[in-house]
């Protein structure tokens, strides 16, 4: 083990802030000192019993800060060109939402455009965010279904601006077709929302030097939805104190400079975007995208467990319960994007 590795592993070992004066209930945590934003969260050691693996020894940061990175989320941005896919499809008509009209629809990968082939209306085009999902779908009632029998529907909805398209195909092939559709749209938001992150690894160890992280259980990049666009920020799950836990966006993964900090309790709503291949999710009034549907999976099974304990007022973990915890999470943590040989991050896209 390298001199770096076990100054690394001693500073994650001893952690002189969370030291019980004589007399103390072992049940109280002292709060971290202040960062540049303050919130409190509470130590409780992270003693390893075996040195990490040299792999997950938490490494500082080695890209210079840039503060927190926001892109823009107009629906009305150029399209990149050209589009990955056109086609004749169904859309339909949003004036009386009852009728279907043919147009070309032509993917491109941060948005679709919409033409009509006899130039009848004005072509659109809609610039989508990462918080977009396709899925296959039917009309709103039984008997709409039953009239247009020969129709099979899938729909595009960006909902970062409460938008929802409706398109079909037809014919004999129709199941296929929409199956394609589908399949192309969910890659190319796919690809939208992979160019908008850095190459990271999921981390569950605290960060060396930073107290504030010594609870930490999951912790990774992942995109944050606001009124300003769509947000990078890191966000990192700590585990339960008494009758709450925290979940903390940071600017980046030097994780000194608080973006979002939330209290979890047995009543914070977690939920997620039904769709093809989507990885939105939603934890309190908060919504977030990761880079994969197995990540989003990931975080909403570990924001899960922790509400379990909660709600089964379990007792503020031990060092060694930590340990447990975390390596339950790396367990299941997906494989690494771009690892595969011969792939290449996608350039961004927003």
């Amino acid at each position: 083990m390298t001199d770096l590795e076990a100054s690394v592993i001693n500073s994650l070992c001893r952690c002189k802030q969370g030291e019980l004066k004589k007399g103390e209930d072992s049940a109280y945590r002292t709060p971290i000192p202040e960062t540049e934003d303050h919130a409190e969260f509470f130590l409780c050691g992270e003693p390893p019993e075996e040195p990490l693996p040299p792999e997950e020894v938490p490494q500082l940061p080695s890209r210079p800060r840039e503060g927190l990175i926001t892109y823009s989320a107009e629906m009305d941005l150029p399209l990149n060109h050209p589009p990955m896919r056109s086609g004749e499809v169904w859309h339909l008509c949003q004036e009386d939402g009852k009728t279907f009209e043919k147009v070309i629809l032509s993917i491109h990968s941060n948005g679709f455009s919409i033409s009509y082939p006899e130039d009848n209306h004005p072509a659109m085009s809609v610039a989508w965010s990462p918080f977009s999902l396709v899925q296959a779908c039917r009309l709103h009632t039984i008997q709409a279904d039953q009239s247009q029998p020969w129709l099979r529907l899938f729909k595009v909805s960006v909902f970062h601006h409460g938008l929802t398209h409706f398109f079909a195909t037809h014919g004999a092939g129709a199941d296929t077709e929409r199956a394609r559709w589908v399949a192309d749209v969910s890659r190319a938001l796919r690809i939208l929302t992979q160019s908008l992150f850095p190459s990271f690894q999921l981390a569950v160890f605290p960060l060396p030097g930073a107290s504030w992280t010594s609870t930490r259980l999951l912790s990774g990049y992942m995109l944050l939805y606001d009124d300003q666009g769509v947000s990078l920020v890191y966000g990192e799950l700590h585990a339960h104190c008494d009758s709450t836990a925290g979940f903390a966006a940071y600017e980046d993964d030097a994780c000194k400079v608080q973006v979002v900090h939330l209290s979890i309790d047995t009543n914070t709503c977690v939920s997620e975007r039904v769709g093809i291949d989507c990885s939105c999710f939603s934890l309190g009034d908060h919504h977030f995208s990761t880079r994969t549907c197995a990540e989003k999976m990931l975080w909403l099974r570990a924001i899960s467990n922790v509400k379990v304990k909660l709600r089964h007022l379990a007792a503020t973990p031990t060092p060694n319960e930590l340990r447990f915890y975390r390596a339950a999470v790396r367990e299941q943590r997906p494989a690494e994007i771009g690892t595969e040989r011969g792939m290449k991050w996608p350039e961004r896209c927003m």
